[in-house]
């Protein structure tokens, strides 16, 4: 490529519409983890110049993919108006980025729940009567289940 489309200028973009592909493209790694190409039109405001409107393709886990109205930043060339997502710094959409802080997290919600003293209520415990109430009565409701003593219960 010698260059003629590079994208030289940098803005920020309003999500006006986001589809999936009707091309269907979507890639799942080694691991499991899965992205989807998607269609988005985006209303671009240029650091420098006027704002205008286009479409471009980006690769997005289907779990988080922004919302129509999001801001996000681009890249784009003014001359072909042709427009680049780029989520280098976006931790809402960078899978490298909230992936990382995903795992992060879970690790001190393990460490803390290893450090609590032993009869500790486990994080999911509430301290309301009638929540408790209602999430043992779809507990029963569900199937039965072992009471205290080791009996199924109906």
């Amino acid at each position: 490529m010698l260059g003629f489309n590079r994208k030289t200028q940098t803005g920020r973009a309003k999500v006006v519409t986001i589809q999936l592909s009707r091309h269907g493209l979507t890639h799942t790694d080694s691991r499991g983890r899965s992205t989807s190409r998607f269609d988005v039109v985006l209303d671009v405001y240029p650091d420098v110049g006027d704002p205008f409107r286009a479409e471009t393709h980006h690769q997005f886990s289907p779990l988080r993919l922004p919302s129509e109205g999001d801001e996000l930043a681009v890249k784009f060339n003014p001359g072909k108006k042709t427009v680049e997502i780029d989520l280098d710094d976006d931790a809402r959409f960078n899978p490298r980025i909230f992936r990382k802080e995903n795992d992060r997290r879970a690790k001190e919600d393990r460490e803390r729940v290893l450090s609590d003293a032993p009869g500790t209520p486990s994080p999911g415990d509430t301290d309301d009567r009638e929540l408790d109430e209602l999430l043992e009565l779809e507990a029963r409701e569900s199937g039965p289940k072992f009471g205290p003593d080791g009996e199924v219960r109906d």
